[in-house]
Protein backbone atom coordinates (compact mmCIF):
# COMPACT_ATOMS: atom_id res chain seq x y z
CA UNK A 1 0.00 0.00 0.00
CA UNK A 2 2.66 2.22 0.73
CA UNK A 3 5.15 1.77 -2.59
CA UNK A 4 1.88 2.36 -4.11
CA UNK A 5 0.74 5.85 -2.46
CA UNK A 6 4.59 6.78 -3.27
CA UNK A 7 4.40 5.76 -6.77
CA UNK A 8 0.89 7.45 -7.37
CA UNK A 9 2.03 10.85 -5.16
CA UNK A 10 5.39 10.88 -6.86
CA UNK A 11 3.32 11.35 -10.33
CA UNK A 12 1.25 13.65 -8.42
CA UNK A 13 3.83 15.78 -7.74
CA UNK A 14 5.77 15.32 -10.88
CA UNK A 15 3.03 17.31 -12.87
CA UNK A 16 2.25 19.36 -9.66
CA UNK A 17 5.17 20.85 -9.54
CA UNK A 18 8.43 19.70 -12.15
CA UNK A 19 5.62 19.90 -15.07
CA UNK A 20 5.08 23.59 -14.92
CA UNK A 21 8.99 24.35 -14.59
CA UNK A 22 8.81 23.46 -17.98
CA UNK A 23 7.09 26.22 -19.01
CA UNK A 24 8.67 28.30 -17.05
CA UNK A 25 11.76 28.78 -19.98
CA UNK A 26 8.85 29.63 -22.11
CA UNK A 27 7.43 31.90 -19.64
CA UNK A 28 10.47 33.97 -18.71
CA UNK A 29 11.83 34.29 -22.40
CA UNK A 30 8.00 35.78 -23.24
CA UNK A 31 6.90 37.68 -20.75
CA UNK A 32 9.16 40.76 -19.43
CA UNK A 33 10.73 41.50 -16.48
CA UNK A 34 7.96 42.88 -14.65
CA UNK A 35 5.12 40.77 -15.95
CA UNK A 36 6.85 37.69 -14.23
CA UNK A 37 7.38 39.64 -11.47
CA UNK A 38 3.24 39.94 -11.48
CA UNK A 39 2.48 36.81 -12.17
CA UNK A 40 4.70 35.03 -9.21
CA UNK A 41 2.76 37.87 -7.26
CA UNK A 42 -0.57 36.39 -8.18
CA UNK A 43 1.05 32.85 -7.89
CA UNK A 44 1.45 33.39 -4.49
CA UNK A 45 -1.76 35.29 -3.93
CA UNK A 46 -3.42 32.23 -5.11
CA UNK A 47 -1.35 29.97 -2.85
CA UNK A 48 -2.24 32.35 -0.04
CA UNK A 49 -5.74 32.70 -0.57
CA UNK A 50 -6.33 28.64 -0.79
CA UNK A 51 -4.35 27.59 2.01
CA UNK A 52 -5.91 30.25 4.65
CA UNK A 53 -9.75 29.12 3.18
CA UNK A 54 -8.75 26.01 3.41
CA UNK A 55 -8.33 26.41 7.21
CA UNK A 56 -6.09 23.11 7.83
CA UNK A 57 -8.67 20.74 6.59
CA UNK A 58 -5.91 19.51 4.13
CA UNK A 59 -4.26 17.85 7.08
CA UNK A 60 -7.24 17.17 8.78
CA UNK A 61 -9.62 15.75 6.51
CA UNK A 62 -6.64 13.13 5.84
CA UNK A 63 -6.58 12.11 9.54
CA UNK A 64 -10.02 12.11 10.12
CA UNK A 65 -10.51 9.77 7.05
CA UNK A 66 -7.97 7.60 7.35
CA UNK A 67 -8.78 6.95 10.77
CA UNK A 68 -12.36 6.48 10.38
CA UNK A 69 -13.63 8.51 13.21
CA UNK A 70 -16.58 10.17 11.03
CA UNK A 71 -18.65 9.32 8.61
CA UNK A 72 -17.18 10.60 4.86
CA UNK A 73 -20.58 12.47 4.00
CA UNK A 74 -19.75 14.01 7.11
CA UNK A 75 -16.32 15.39 6.60
CA UNK A 76 -16.69 15.95 3.28
CA UNK A 77 -20.04 18.32 3.55
CA UNK A 78 -19.36 20.03 6.31
CA UNK A 79 -15.61 21.23 5.31
CA UNK A 80 -16.79 22.24 1.44
CA UNK A 81 -19.32 24.67 3.23
CA UNK A 82 -16.42 25.96 5.11
CA UNK A 83 -13.71 26.20 2.77
CA UNK A 84 -15.95 28.11 0.37
CA UNK A 85 -17.72 30.29 2.98
CA UNK A 86 -13.71 31.15 3.99
CA UNK A 87 -13.08 31.98 0.31
CA UNK A 88 -16.07 34.72 -0.21
CA UNK A 89 -14.80 36.10 3.42
CA UNK A 90 -11.11 36.68 1.96
CA UNK A 91 -11.99 38.36 -0.57
CA UNK A 92 -11.79 42.05 0.45
CA UNK A 93 -8.63 41.42 1.56
CA UNK A 94 -7.14 40.08 -1.54
CA UNK A 95 -8.50 43.55 -3.27
CA UNK A 96 -6.76 45.71 -0.68
CA UNK A 97 -3.36 44.17 -1.41
CA UNK A 98 -4.07 43.45 -5.26
CA UNK A 99 -6.19 46.34 -6.82
CA UNK A 100 -2.85 48.89 -6.74
CA UNK A 101 -1.13 46.05 -8.97
CA UNK A 102 -3.34 44.49 -11.34
CA UNK A 103 -7.17 45.09 -12.97
CA UNK A 104 -10.26 43.78 -10.88
CA UNK A 105 -10.48 41.13 -13.36
CA UNK A 106 -7.01 39.77 -11.91
CA UNK A 107 -8.32 39.48 -9.16
CA UNK A 108 -11.54 37.88 -9.78
CA UNK A 109 -9.57 35.47 -12.13
CA UNK A 110 -7.41 34.46 -8.87
CA UNK A 111 -10.49 34.39 -7.06
CA UNK A 112 -12.78 31.41 -8.98
CA UNK A 113 -9.00 30.16 -9.49
CA UNK A 114 -9.09 28.96 -5.78
CA UNK A 115 -12.85 28.47 -5.78
CA UNK A 116 -11.86 25.48 -8.76
CA UNK A 117 -8.85 24.47 -6.08
CA UNK A 118 -10.53 23.48 -3.28
CA UNK A 119 -13.48 21.57 -5.91
CA UNK A 120 -10.77 18.96 -6.57
CA UNK A 121 -10.99 17.31 -3.12
CA UNK A 122 -7.31 16.44 -3.07
CA UNK A 123 -7.17 16.03 0.65
CA UNK A 124 -10.16 13.86 0.60
CA UNK A 125 -8.73 11.47 -2.28
CA UNK A 126 -5.41 11.08 0.33
CA UNK A 127 -7.57 10.13 3.70
CA UNK A 128 -9.43 7.45 1.92
CA UNK A 129 -5.89 6.24 0.35
CA UNK A 130 -7.63 6.66 -3.16
CA UNK A 131 -4.39 8.06 -4.55
CA UNK A 132 -5.12 7.23 -8.43
CA UNK A 133 -8.18 9.41 -8.13
CA UNK A 134 -6.41 12.69 -6.87
CA UNK A 135 -3.17 11.56 -9.64
CA UNK A 136 -5.70 11.68 -12.48
CA UNK A 137 -7.10 15.79 -11.09
CA UNK A 138 -3.71 17.06 -10.71
CA UNK A 139 -2.47 15.10 -14.51
CA UNK A 140 -5.74 16.36 -15.77
CA UNK A 141 -5.05 20.38 -14.27
CA UNK A 142 -1.55 20.35 -15.25
CA UNK A 143 -1.65 18.97 -18.62
CA UNK A 144 -4.52 20.86 -19.73
CA UNK A 145 -2.24 23.92 -18.59
CA UNK A 146 0.55 23.15 -20.39
CA UNK A 147 -1.25 22.50 -23.55
CA UNK A 148 -3.34 25.75 -23.50
CA UNK A 149 0.47 27.75 -22.60
CA UNK A 150 2.08 25.67 -25.68
CA UNK A 151 -0.62 26.85 -27.91
CA UNK A 152 -0.48 30.22 -27.36
CA UNK A 153 3.43 29.82 -27.41
CA UNK A 154 3.46 28.42 -30.62
CA UNK A 155 0.75 30.75 -32.26
CA UNK A 156 2.90 33.56 -30.67
CA UNK A 157 -0.29 35.50 -29.34
CA UNK A 158 1.07 33.91 -25.38
CA UNK A 159 0.60 37.10 -23.34
CA UNK A 160 0.19 37.64 -19.35
CA UNK A 161 -3.46 37.67 -19.48
CA UNK A 162 -3.89 34.57 -21.75
CA UNK A 163 -1.25 33.15 -19.12
CA UNK A 164 -3.79 33.66 -16.44
CA UNK A 165 -6.38 32.91 -17.80
CA UNK A 166 -5.20 29.50 -19.27
CA UNK A 167 -4.07 28.78 -15.35
CA UNK A 168 -7.68 29.37 -14.21
CA UNK A 169 -9.45 26.81 -17.15
CA UNK A 170 -7.34 24.27 -16.15
CA UNK A 171 -7.95 24.58 -12.54
CA UNK A 172 -11.99 24.35 -13.61
CA UNK A 173 -11.25 21.25 -16.14
CA UNK A 174 -9.35 19.30 -12.66
CA UNK A 175 -12.61 20.35 -10.89
CA UNK A 176 -14.40 18.42 -13.05
CA UNK A 177 -12.89 15.54 -12.89
CA UNK A 178 -12.99 15.35 -9.36
CA UNK A 179 -16.81 15.98 -9.17
CA UNK A 180 -16.91 13.09 -11.67
CA UNK A 181 -14.82 11.12 -8.69
CA UNK A 182 -16.79 12.05 -6.53
CA UNK A 183 -20.23 11.34 -7.21
CA UNK A 184 -19.58 8.06 -9.04
CA UNK A 185 -16.69 6.60 -6.36
CA UNK A 186 -17.88 7.97 -3.46
CA UNK A 187 -21.49 8.85 -3.95
CA UNK A 188 -22.51 8.64 -0.19
CA UNK A 189 -19.50 11.36 0.44
CA UNK A 190 -21.34 13.80 -1.57
CA UNK A 191 -23.94 15.65 0.48
CA UNK A 192 -24.33 18.93 2.31
CA UNK A 193 -24.92 19.36 6.18
CA UNK A 194 -25.01 22.19 8.03
CA UNK A 195 -25.06 20.75 11.29
CA UNK A 196 -22.06 20.44 13.40
CA UNK A 197 -19.62 23.33 10.53
CA UNK A 198 -18.69 25.32 13.72
CA UNK A 199 -17.51 22.08 15.50
CA UNK A 200 -15.46 21.37 12.50
CA UNK A 201 -14.21 24.80 12.59
CA UNK A 202 -12.92 23.75 16.25
CA UNK A 203 -11.23 20.69 15.84
CA UNK A 204 -9.61 22.17 12.80
CA UNK A 205 -8.21 25.65 14.13
CA UNK A 206 -4.72 23.96 15.26
CA UNK A 207 -3.93 22.86 12.17
CA UNK A 208 -5.10 25.81 10.35
CA UNK A 209 -2.46 28.18 12.63
CA UNK A 210 0.09 25.51 11.53
CA UNK A 211 -0.75 26.06 7.73
CA UNK A 212 -0.63 29.89 8.33
CA UNK A 213 2.70 29.26 10.25
CA UNK A 214 4.14 27.60 7.36
CA UNK A 215 2.28 29.63 4.38
CA UNK A 216 4.03 32.53 5.91
CA UNK A 217 8.02 31.47 4.70
CA UNK A 218 6.89 28.82 1.59
CA UNK A 219 4.13 30.11 -0.18
CA UNK A 220 3.81 33.97 0.52
CA UNK A 221 7.09 35.35 -0.15
CA UNK A 222 6.26 37.14 -3.74
CA UNK A 223 3.20 38.56 -2.73
CA UNK A 224 5.12 39.99 0.42
CA UNK A 225 7.89 41.01 -1.57
CA UNK A 226 5.89 42.81 -3.93
CA UNK A 227 4.92 45.29 -0.99
CA UNK A 228 8.20 46.87 -0.67
CA UNK A 229 9.76 46.18 -3.76
CA UNK A 230 9.06 46.61 -7.51
CA UNK A 231 7.69 43.45 -9.93
CA UNK A 232 10.57 43.35 -11.78
CA UNK A 233 12.88 43.14 -8.73
CA UNK A 234 10.78 40.33 -7.57
CA UNK A 235 11.19 38.07 -10.55
CA UNK A 236 14.95 37.82 -9.34
CA UNK A 237 13.27 35.87 -6.21
CA UNK A 238 10.67 33.95 -7.78
CA UNK A 239 12.69 32.27 -10.44
CA UNK A 240 14.90 30.37 -8.25
CA UNK A 241 11.48 30.06 -5.74
CA UNK A 242 10.04 28.47 -8.88
CA UNK A 243 12.74 25.78 -8.46
CA UNK A 244 12.64 25.66 -4.30
CA UNK A 245 9.17 24.84 -4.13
CA UNK A 246 9.40 22.35 -6.74
CA UNK A 247 11.93 20.35 -4.54
CA UNK A 248 9.17 21.24 -1.78
CA UNK A 249 6.97 19.59 -4.04
CA UNK A 250 8.90 16.12 -3.98
CA UNK A 251 9.19 16.66 0.00
CA UNK A 252 5.63 16.20 -0.32
CA UNK A 253 5.79 12.93 -2.19
CA UNK A 254 7.19 11.21 0.85
CA UNK A 255 5.15 12.93 3.95
CA UNK A 256 1.73 12.63 2.46
CA UNK A 257 2.00 9.05 1.54
CA UNK A 258 3.39 8.46 5.18
CA UNK A 259 0.86 10.26 6.79
CA UNK A 260 -1.98 7.74 6.56
CA UNK A 261 0.21 5.06 5.69
CA UNK A 262 1.81 5.46 9.58
CA UNK A 263 -1.86 6.30 10.90
CA UNK A 264 -2.67 2.85 10.35
CA UNK A 265 0.30 0.75 10.23
CA UNK A 266 2.42 2.21 13.65
CA UNK A 267 5.67 1.29 11.40
CA UNK A 268 9.16 3.38 11.86
CA UNK A 269 10.80 1.55 9.06
CA UNK A 270 9.92 3.77 6.49
CA UNK A 271 11.73 6.96 8.43
CA UNK A 272 15.20 5.57 8.66
CA UNK A 273 14.89 4.38 4.83
CA UNK A 274 14.61 7.64 3.61
CA UNK A 275 17.07 9.32 6.29
CA UNK A 276 19.76 6.46 4.74
CA UNK A 277 18.92 7.21 1.52
CA UNK A 278 18.05 11.16 0.81
CA UNK A 279 20.89 12.38 2.52
CA UNK A 280 24.23 11.84 -0.42
CA UNK A 281 21.09 12.77 -2.79
CA UNK A 282 20.35 16.21 -1.08
CA UNK A 283 24.33 16.73 -0.26
CA UNK A 284 25.05 16.62 -4.24
CA UNK A 285 22.51 18.95 -5.62
CA UNK A 286 23.74 21.33 -2.66
CA UNK A 287 27.00 21.03 -4.37
CA UNK A 288 26.13 20.78 -7.87
CA UNK A 289 24.02 24.30 -7.14
CA UNK A 290 27.14 25.91 -5.16
CA UNK A 291 29.00 25.13 -8.18
CA UNK A 292 26.80 25.94 -11.09
CA UNK A 293 23.90 27.64 -9.55
CA UNK A 294 23.92 30.85 -12.04
CA UNK A 295 24.59 28.52 -14.97
CA UNK A 296 21.75 26.66 -14.39
CA UNK A 297 18.91 29.61 -14.22
CA UNK A 298 20.81 31.32 -17.12
CA UNK A 299 19.78 28.08 -18.99
CA UNK A 300 16.64 27.94 -17.31
CA UNK A 301 15.27 31.10 -16.95
CA UNK A 302 17.25 33.07 -19.54
CA UNK A 303 20.59 35.28 -19.19
CA UNK A 304 18.91 38.46 -16.93
CA UNK A 305 18.29 35.81 -14.15
CA UNK A 306 22.10 34.66 -13.45
CA UNK A 307 22.08 37.80 -10.99
CA UNK A 308 19.71 35.18 -8.62
CA UNK A 309 22.91 32.68 -8.44
CA UNK A 310 23.07 33.90 -4.46
CA UNK A 311 19.04 33.19 -4.07
CA UNK A 312 19.22 30.37 -5.40
CA UNK A 313 22.18 28.73 -2.88
CA UNK A 314 20.44 30.36 0.32
CA UNK A 315 17.04 29.04 -1.01
CA UNK A 316 18.44 24.79 -1.55
CA UNK A 317 20.14 24.79 1.77
CA UNK A 318 16.52 25.81 3.14
CA UNK A 319 15.00 23.00 1.22
CA UNK A 320 17.54 20.64 2.72
CA UNK A 321 15.95 21.72 5.78
CA UNK A 322 12.69 21.64 4.72
CA UNK A 323 13.25 18.16 3.47
CA UNK A 324 14.02 16.62 6.87
CA UNK A 325 11.32 19.06 8.33
CA UNK A 326 8.55 17.55 6.16
CA UNK A 327 9.61 14.08 7.31
CA UNK A 328 10.47 14.53 10.64
CA UNK A 329 6.64 16.30 11.10
CA UNK A 330 2.83 15.43 11.45
CA UNK A 331 4.18 11.39 10.03
CA UNK A 332 6.35 10.83 12.86
CA UNK A 333 4.84 12.89 15.26
CA UNK A 334 1.49 11.44 14.22
CA UNK A 335 3.00 7.91 15.43
CA UNK A 336 3.79 8.96 18.48
CA UNK A 337 0.66 10.52 19.09
CA UNK A 338 1.90 13.95 19.59
CA UNK A 339 0.51 15.73 16.49
CA UNK A 340 0.34 19.27 18.69
CA UNK A 341 4.31 19.22 18.82
CA UNK A 342 4.20 19.44 15.01
CA UNK A 343 2.32 22.34 15.11
CA UNK A 344 4.03 24.11 17.92
CA UNK A 345 7.29 23.84 15.65
CA UNK A 346 5.69 25.72 13.05
CA UNK A 347 4.93 28.36 15.27
CA UNK A 348 8.67 28.53 16.30
CA UNK A 349 9.38 28.26 12.45
CA UNK A 350 6.91 31.50 11.68
CA UNK A 351 8.05 33.40 14.37
CA UNK A 352 11.36 33.20 13.69
CA UNK A 353 10.67 34.44 10.43
CA UNK A 354 9.32 37.41 11.39
CA UNK A 355 11.48 38.39 13.67
CA UNK A 356 14.89 37.80 11.30
CA UNK A 357 12.60 39.83 9.15
CA UNK A 358 11.93 42.71 11.45
CA UNK A 359 15.76 42.88 12.51
CA UNK A 360 16.76 42.68 8.12
CA UNK A 361 14.21 45.27 7.30
CA UNK A 362 15.13 47.33 11.00
CA UNK A 363 18.90 47.69 10.02
CA UNK A 364 18.82 47.56 6.24
CA UNK A 365 17.26 47.49 3.16
CA UNK A 366 14.89 44.25 1.46
CA UNK A 367 16.47 42.85 -0.86
CA UNK A 368 15.78 39.08 -3.04
CA UNK A 369 19.13 37.62 -1.02
CA UNK A 370 18.11 39.26 2.41
CA UNK A 371 14.83 37.74 2.48
CA UNK A 372 16.16 34.34 0.91
CA UNK A 373 18.28 34.52 4.37
CA UNK A 374 15.02 34.72 6.22
CA UNK A 375 13.58 31.42 5.05
CA UNK A 376 16.56 29.62 5.47
CA UNK A 377 16.54 30.86 9.41
CA UNK A 378 12.62 29.73 9.60
CA UNK A 379 13.55 26.55 7.93
CA UNK A 380 16.63 25.44 9.87
CA UNK A 381 14.79 26.63 12.94
CA UNK A 382 11.82 24.60 12.64
CA UNK A 383 13.55 21.36 12.04
CA UNK A 384 15.58 21.90 14.79
CA UNK A 385 12.99 22.48 17.36
CA UNK A 386 11.35 19.19 15.41
CA UNK A 387 14.14 17.25 16.46
CA UNK A 388 14.29 18.16 19.96
CA UNK A 389 11.16 17.61 20.62
CA UNK A 390 11.43 14.21 18.59
CA UNK A 391 14.18 13.73 21.56
CA UNK A 392 11.98 14.73 24.05
CA UNK A 393 9.41 12.25 23.06
CA UNK A 394 11.93 9.29 23.10
CA UNK A 395 13.10 9.60 26.46
CA UNK A 396 9.72 9.60 28.04
CA UNK A 397 9.41 6.17 25.75
CA UNK A 398 12.07 5.25 27.20
CA UNK A 399 10.87 5.47 30.82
Amino acid sequence: MLKNNIKNLAITQFFNFIAPLLLLPLITRTLTFSEFGLYAVLLSATQVWFVLSDFGFSVKRVQLLAKGVLSKNSVLSKTTIIVLFNTCLLAPLAYFLLIAKVPLLFIFLVFITVIFQHFQFISVFHGLQKMQCSKWVTLTTRISFMVLVFFFYLSSTLNFERLLLSYSLANFLGALLAFYFIKNQFSSCFSFCLRGVLRFYKVSFQYFLSRCSSLFYTQSNSLVLSQFISPAIVALYSAPERLYQAGQGMSAIFSQALFPYVSKNKSMKPFAMLLFFSLPLLLTGLLVTYLFGGDVLAWFFGEEYRKAEGVFFVLMCALCFHFYSAIFGFPIFNLLNKLKYANYTLHIGVFSFFLSLLITFTFSTVSPEKFAICVLIAEGVTLLSRLLFLMRCKVRYDR
